[in-house]
């Protein structure tokens, strides 16, 4: 079953923002999201970005040149891009705390 939207938000609080799934490969090899985050009170500041996501099978080989190619249409007129992953990361040691809260990155600070 494949979403469109992703609400963002802690449990029982409110909304914090939204994943928007624009484009996904047939395979499900990659995709790209706009994500927009709302901070501050009542709304005060919206952040909008594109992320091009990967599946972990399919790091070594990278994103589908269509992948690519909607990537770069979406973000033209946006700030310049950044890479947050690399394909060491696959080789880097797990966490082995027993947390089950996410670790988030933003704007490639962890």
């Amino acid at each position: 079953m494949k979403f469109k939207y992703y609400l963002l938000c802690d449990a029982g609080g409110f909304d914090e923002g939204y994943e928007e799934l624009l484009y996904q490969e047939s395979d499900n090899s990659c995709g790209i999201m706009n994500i927009t985050i709302t901070m501050g009170e009542q709304g005060g500041i919206e952040l909008t970005w594109f992320d091009l996501r990967v599946r972990n099978s399919s790091v070594r080989t990278g994103p589908t040149e269509k992948c690519r190619d909607l990537y770069k249409n979406y973000t033209k007129k946006q700030q310049p891009t950044a890479q947050i992953y690399y394909k060491m990361c696959q080789h880097m040691p797990q966490d082995k705390t027993d947390s089950t809260t996410p670790h988030y990155i933003l704007n490639g600070r962890g």
